[in-house]
């Protein structure tokens, strides 16, 4: 049996050489997980985002050799993790946005919503359900308060069109225009 790690082929075998290979093996492994972990899986400057983000680099001697101290690897792999403000909280919305994704997504939303206060229309109430959907505090507020004529586009739920295009770097207008309607 013959197990592939990334172009390094293990051989099921018994011996002292054997043990040698796969201790290299896993140890190469285990140090670009945890760079990956530290750094990020992702290169900036390979994507098409313009990115001047300082990657973390693991020493992956230095680890291997505290794991194979006393201590404990949860521990020690948890700490790789970036400490920086807000790491936390973009994990949890990545948790929360692979959650929608995988219970279907948010409610589609065409452009069928009318461009003036008092309009009503089917589109409006997709539009309503996908803004208090999304979370933030101000549209779910704003979206919620005319959930009792959900199909009607009320001031505030324009208000909160308009503050989620504000979080989105569009034109704050109010109207579910191509670029709005992507980004929902």
């Amino acid at each position: 049996m013959v197990q592939q790690v990334e172009g390094d082929s293990i051989e099921e075998e018994d011996g002292p050489s054997h043990m040698a290979t796969v201790d290299l093996v896993l140890s190469e492994v285990f140090g670009r997980y945890a760079n990956h972990i530290a750094g990020g899986v992702l290169e900036p400057n390979e994507s098409d985002l313009n990115w001047q983000i300082p990657k973390d680099t693991v020493n992956t001697r230095a680890l291997l050799t505290r794991l194979a101290s006393d201590q404990e690897p949860g521990d020690i792999v948890q700490a790789l993790r970036p400490a920086v403000p807000g790491y936390q909280a973009l994990m949890q919305q990545l948790e929360r946005y692979r959650s929608i994704a995988a219970n279907g997504g948010w409610p589609e939303v065409t452009d069928a919503i009318p461009e003036e206060v008092g309009g009503s229309g089917e589109g409006v109430a997709a539009l309503r359900a996908r803004l208090i959907g999304e979370g933030d505090p101000e549209e779910v507020r704003l979206a919620q308060a005319g959930q009792a004529a959900p199909n009607t586009f009320d001031a505030d739920l324009k208000a909160a069109l308009e503050h989620f295009q504000l979080r989105h770097a569009l034109n704050p207008d109010g109207r579910v225009g191509p670029s709005t309607l992507a980004q929902l």
